[in-house]
Order: structure tokens, then C-alpha cells, then sequence
């Protein structure tokens, strides 16, 4: 029996690397959360993070922001704990005292593409977040159509939008007031 030869690089197939469509880029996401305290223990603001990868179909979109949804109703219910006194009514606000400004980072920078229905979904969400207490949110993107879109949303709805080349940058961005 002869052993097959082994690679050779004058061989076109043994320099071409694998290449996988985008569309075929398996999807992940995580969630982060974190809560800033002040010197006594204080929660002062709700941050969370959202990281996306892969390419983004609807059931996995969904997922992601259902996650999302429970992560800030964790942070606000641990705002409200037993052990912590209720929060001081709001002074001239609009009556929503026991949230806090909440904060939203999304880091879709390792994201393929997004599958049909998604852009549905995430319009479903802006606007469940707008209500739920969430402030600004941060996209970290290398994709000009996204940077775009987040321009044009600006203005459209009561949430602060950003869209930044870095993580970085984008935290930043959310710190200040």
C-alpha cells in the first residue's frame, strides 16, 4: 500500500484556507452585568453588556434580548432589596422614581450578519427598553450600515444611541452623565 504524499504547497488546494459564508458563522451571545455602587454600597447606575457574534437569526436575537430583559429587571429588583431603605421619591421627575439611569452596552463587533426578522425585533425591544428604564445604549460596530442606522434612529426615540469603533470609547461615552 502507498502512503498518500503529504501536502504540498506548489498543490492549489493545500494553500487555499477554509473559507465559511457569513451566513454560516455559528451565533453566541453573553451578558454582563454591572452595577455601579458608590462609597456606601449605593447602587448609582445600571449598566449591562451585551455581546453578539456570529450571524444573528431571529430565535437567537430573541433569546439575547430576553436575557437582556431579565438582567435588568435582576439589577432593579437588587436595587430594592429588603436590606436597602426606599429609594427617595423623584423631585420634579416624571414620576418613575425607582428607576435609575440604566445603561446599555452592545458590542456587535464579531457579528456576520443578521438573519430575516431581526431588525423587526430589535425595533420591538428599543422600545421595551425606552419603557423598562434603559437610557443610553452604546453599539461597539465595525459596520458602516449599523454605524448609519444608529445615526438615523438618533432623535427618534427617547433613548441616547451611540456607535463606536472601540469598547473603550463606548464606555466613555456611557459614564458620562
Amino acid at each position: 500500500m502507498i502512503a498518500p504524499s503529504p501536502p504540498s504547497p506548489l498543490r492549489p488546494e493545500s494553500r487555499r484556507p477554509h473559507i465559511v459564508h457569513y451566513s454560516q458563522q455559528p451565533p453566541a451571545f453573553s451578558l454582563e452585568r454591572h452595577p455601579s455602587t458608590d462609597g456606601g454600597g449605593a447602587v448609582t447606575s445600571r449598566l449591562m453588556g451585551l455581546r453578539l457574534q456570529g450571524f444573528i437569526t431571529a430565535p437567537v436575537l430573541d433569546s439575547a434580548l430576553s436575557e437582556l430583559e431579565l438582567g435588568l429587571l435582576g439589577l432593579r429588583l437588587a436595587e430594592h432589596s429588603p436590606a436597602k431603605a426606599p429609594p427617595e421619591p423623584a423631585r420634579g421627575g416624571d414620576g418613575d422614581a425607582d428607576t435609575l439611569p440604566a445603561a446599555l452596552l452592545c458590542d456587535v463587533s464579531e457579528v456576520s450578519g443578521y438573519g430575516a426578522d431581526t431588525e423587526l425585533l430589535a425595533r420591538r425591544w428599543l422600545t421595551r427598553a425606552e419603557r423598562s428604564g434603559v437610557r443610553k445604549i452604546a453599539f461597539v460596530a465595525n459596520s458602516s450600515v449599523l454605524r448609519t442606522t444608529v445615526e438615523l434612529l438618533k432623535g427618534r426615540t427617547a433613548v441616547d444611541l451611540g456607535c463606536f469603533a472601540s469598547e473603550a470609547t463606548a464606555r466613555d461615552w456611557l459614564s458620562r452623565a
